[in-house]
């Protein structure tokens, strides 16, 4: 197995246990870990395993395989809750239930030694930062280079503390910037972006504070009542605009909110990595297929 990977068993309750992923060091593994990947001893298949962690999706399917001879399996997502993915016992929880939140994330283990240390209910104060600016001005490119930097320089920090909620319906994840452009877009799936895909953003934004302390949302580049009511969830701003005219229109946007501006972007067409102002940054070339774009160092700290 991996030496970045390992797993936890969580005693949760006599329904269910917790089955923790632990990405160490880096965060990298490669699906050749599986060949040596085993259970841990201890895990007690007359319950449900509710699995956790951020992972590969191939990771989380490999154990829901192999945890199917347990009373029920489910699925930890910061968004809705715990998603039972199979069931083996017609008085469990079934396939599409969902165990709230509330009732997962209070056994998760650094929670857990948070409340040994102070007597007063656990409460993130979490930072949501809503990344938007003007279309085509390379916010997909630069999340992608901000997710790369922070997962190097905070490592397992990153995984625990950081949540990024993709809020416009592109069909653009994580892996969309990690393979060639063109198979990029032959794979992804645009969605309507639409009053009930708004209800069902905000509805996930409000669970994943419960979890986590940093918040990224990917907004789409229009200023509209749609994006307000995201914009209405955070609480801080990052633009990325390359046009001085439409910068302004969105500060006037994130400000109506009563969000607080981390940093402003100047997206240039040529190489440059440069911090312009107090909070204000010049980047060049945020090209999905330029593999040298640089972000300033001091970009981090107003992100954190």
């Amino acid at each position: 197995m991996s030496k970045n990977l390992s797993l936890n068993i969580i005693p949760a309750t006599k329904n269910f246990q917790i089955l923790e992923i632990h990405l160490n060091d880096n965060g990298l593994i490669e699906p050749a870990d599986l060949r040596n990947l085993k259970l841990p001893i201890g895990l007690d298949y007359t319950k449900g395993v509710v699995i956790s962690g951020k992972a590969p999706v191939w990771l989380f399917a490999f154990l829901s395989h192999e945890l199917h001879i347990a009373k029920w399996v489910a699925t930890f997502d910061p968004r809705v809750g715990a998603v039972v993915v199979q069931s083996h016992n017609i008085s469990s929880p079934q396939k599409g239930d969902v165990i709230p939140p509330n009732k997962i994330i209070r056994y998760f283990s650094e929670l857990k030694e948070v409340k040994k240390k102070i007597s007063a209910p656990v409460k993130l104060r979490s930072k949501v930062i809503c990344i938007v600016g003007p279309a085509n001005s390379g916010k997909s490119v630069f999340i992608r280079e901000l997710r790369k930097e922070l997962n190097k320089k905070l490592n397992s920090k990153f995984r625990k503390d950081f949540y990024i909620v993709r809020a416009c319906p592109d069909g653009e994840g994580d892996w969309f910037g990690d393979i060639n452009a063109e198979e990029g877009r032959l794979y992804r799936a645009k969605k309507t972006f639409n009053d009930e895909f708004i209800a069902k953003i905000v509805s996930d934004i409000k669970n994943i504070k419960k979890t986590k302390k940093y918040i990224l949302v990917d907004c789409g580049g229009k200023i509209d009542l749609k994006n307000q009511l995201i914009f209405n969830e955070c609480t801080h701003a990052l633009i990325v605009s390359n046009s001085m005219d439409k910068t302004n229109e969105w500060i006037g946007a994130v400000k109506a909110s009563e969000l607080k501006i981390s940093a402003i972007i100047h997206s240039k067409q040529y190489d440059i990595s440069n911090k312009t102002g107090e909070n204000e940054y010049e980047i060049g070339k945020l090209y999905r297929e330029n593999n040298k774009i640089q972000l300033p160092p001091d970009l981090i700290n107003q992100i954190k």
